[in-house]
């Protein structure tokens, strides 16, 4: 296995996860065993979902606009290596722009 480091933004997501699955497991058990009121746990339970998908949503086009400039250095790369840096100047500037 790899030694390196999960990122932040990897370990929040590992961590939201835990705790939907966590509050999810408590209000079921709360709901079939106890004779307790679970409709405030059972909102929390709605609202880590909440947090989940907008973190997954976060997460995504994080990693669209990563993906997409490491796409584009690939290509500008072997461009550069067929046609020559001057060739594709115009293609840099572009990137930079965005």
């Amino acid at each position: 296995m790899d030694n390196k480091k999960l990122s932040t933004m990897k370990l929040w997501g590992i961590f939201s996860w835990a705790v939907s699955i966590i509050v999810t497991i408590t209000t079921i058990i709360g709901i079939f065993y106890t004779d307790k009121d679970m409709s405030v746990l059972g909102t929390i339970c709605g609202l880590t979902y909440g947090e989940v998908s907008v973190y997954s949503a976060v997460y995504a086009y994080k990693e669209k606009s990563a993906n997409k400039l490491k796409i584009s250095l690939g290509f500008i790369e072997k461009l550069a290596d067929k046609y020559g840096i001057e060739s594709i100047a115009p293609i840099l500037q572009s990137i930079l722009q965005d």
